[in-house]
């Protein structure tokens, strides 16, 4: 089975924030695996959706679709899990590989 997260309106969440999300689900899901959890959102979406082809992963051929998040100073060990466990909002977005 495909799970994958997304949003859809904002009738059950103040935004359409996807990491957000991400974000609520590890809390909330502590015994998920945050590899997991960000798989979900992000190939597991791409594959719900049809378009794991062009998008989802980072991989030679596709578009360079991604956010970069700075991590506390002090995170060390899976970055999954200090991507998941931080509240600091993505400081960039490449978009098709652009700015």
């Amino acid at each position: 089975m495909r799970v994958a997260v997304g949003t859809d309106s904002r009738a059950s969440n103040p935004d359409l924030n996807l990491l957000r999300e991400l974000r609520f689900a590890a809390r909330r899901h502590p015994a998920v695996d945050p590899a997991q959890i960000l798989h979900a959102g992000t190939l597991g979406a791409a594959a719900a959706l049809g378009c794991a082809p062009s998008v989802g992963s980072l991989t030679v051929g596709k578009r360079a679709d991604l956010v970069v998040v700075p991590l506390d100073e002090d995170s060390s060990g899976d970055p999954w899990t200090a991507l998941l466990a931080t509240d600091r909002p993505a400081q960039l977005t490449i978009r098709g590989g652009r700015w």
